[in-house]
């Protein structure tokens, strides 16, 4: 009978619609004592997010994570003599993240930490560039479309979870954020409305994409992590006080958990 209820659920979990079915859902879960907090959390977590990537969850104020804006990033690379330039994106978007497969999802409510490992086959940016500096010897200052691919991303999300007990509810203040990949390709279009120079110009970047993917990726996971934060950090907040107060009490004077570090993001 009692694994008959847990299979219920989570196969009722996968048709969630409400933010109130997803909350419902758990706490039923948790106050049953059918599972512990992490079981209860991590079903929720692995039957409802990647799905609900796509669509967001308006109830409670959470916007679609498929696609992410991704504008506003600032890339720069100093490899001489062939690639001295900055970067920077203006309206951009990044999609993938409604492939992401979560194969973690763990809660330790003692010491107030929620980590997600999650890995997604691909990430595909695209937008609009203003681009500066020298490239193959040649002085660039312009602007122009753009591409890119990235591959294989595995990343691995570690929040601060804190039940505040004046709002009555569970708090990100901080965390820290990874993500690692392989491989991957960019384009830049337009370099000065010259085919031909574009054509050089990316050759030249994806022989280095290595060195370019230092420098880009880390922009790109500061962004994701901060879309991530506010998608999980909108399920957090809804669970109801009495479950969420299980939770390590947040200390606004423990300085050490606020703030988010993205990590280096290596090949």
């Amino acid at each position: 009978m009692k694994g008959q209820l847990v299979l219920l659920m989570v196969v009722s979990m996968v048709a969630i619609i409400t933010a109130n079915e997803i909350i419902d859902t758990f706490t039923t879960c948790r106050r049953e004592k059918t599972k512990s907090m992490n079981g209860c959390f991590g079903d929720v977590m692995k039957a409802v997010v990647p799905h609900k990537f796509t669509m967001g969850i308006p109830d409670l104020g959470v916007p679609p994570l498929e696609p992410f804006n991704a504008s506003y990033m600032d890339l720069s690379m100093n490899q001489p003599p062939n690639l001295v330039f900055k970067l920077k994106t203006g309206k951009a978007e990044v999609k993938g993240a409604s492939k992401a497969n979560i194969w973690r999802s763990q809660t330790n409510v003692k010491a107030g930490i929620y980590t997600m490992g999650l890995s997604l086959p691909q990430l595909r940016g695209n937008g609009q560039y203003n681009m500066m500096g020298d490239v193959l010897g040649m002085t660039i200052n312009g602007t122009g479309t753009f591409w890119l691919l990235i591959n294989n991303v595995n990343c691995t999300s570690v929040l601060n979870v804190r039940y505040d007990e004046g709002k009555k509810q569970l708090v990100i203040p901080g965390g820290r954020f990874n993500c690692k990949f392989r491989g991957g390709r960019v384009r830049v279009n337009d370099v000065l409305g010259n085919e031909d120079l574009s054509d050089a110009v990316n050759s030249v970047i994806n022989e280095n994409f290595n060195d370019f993917s230092q420098v880009a990726m880390p922009e790109v996971g500061r962004i994701f992590q901060r879309h991530l934060n506010k998608y999980l950090g909108g399920l957090f907040e809804a669970i109801p006080s009495d479950v969420a107060s299980e939770w390590k009490t947040y200390d606004n004077n423990d300085k050490s958990i606020h703030g988010f570090k993205i990590e280096a993001l290596k090949l």
